[in-house]
């Protein structure tokens, strides 16, 4: 931690003793703007294999999570895997149908399930992620999810 913002999170499991995933916040203007995913194991020490890049509007609620794999360049082994933004393959969640209620979760960032739903003043009621291939174009990959809240004098009820 850094304060109220998460710096890094490293995960090490029993059953993979040589095994490190780690993940790395970069903030600008106090706003999440990208988390890297490295990975440590017999091979590699903390080689990049993905970005989360993060876009917000302009009322500070989350607008879209732009997700990357990492580029490799196979002729030469010296450099280092890079994040490639010319490249049109990408995954793109997309956060809409907010609310007018302040955020009840933006403390609970630290909660893996709620990182999301923190990152905003308000409350989204839907996500859809979509899935672009090496051209730009739509794939049939698609999902989408919604909730409904239940609210209490304007404000999203988090208990009952």
């Amino acid at each position: 931690m850094n304060g109220q913002q998460i710096s890094e999170a490293t995960l090490t499991y029993k059953a993979r003793p040589n095994y490190t995933e780690k993940y790395v916040y970069t903030y600008e203007n106090n706003q999440i703007k990208y988390i890297d995913f490295l990975v440590t194991d017999h091979y590699y020490t903390n080689d990049l294999r993905s970005r989360r890049d993060f876009h917000f509007n302009a009322k500070g609620n989350l607008d879209s999570l732009v997700y990357r794999d990492a580029d490799y360049d196979f002729y030469d082994e010296g450099v280092p895997p890079y994040i490639n933004y010319k490249k049109k393959e990408r995954k793109v969640t997309t956060f809409s149908n907010y609310d007018q209620s302040q955020n009840p979760f933006q403390n609970l960032g630290v909660f893996t399930d709620l990182y999301y739903k923190s990152l905003s003043k308000n409350n989204f009621r839907k996500t859809q992620t979509r899935e672009y291939d090496e051209e730009g174009k739509p794939t049939l990959n698609i999902s989408e999810s919604s909730w409904d809240y239940e609210y209490v004098n304007g404000e999203v009820k988090v208990l009952k």
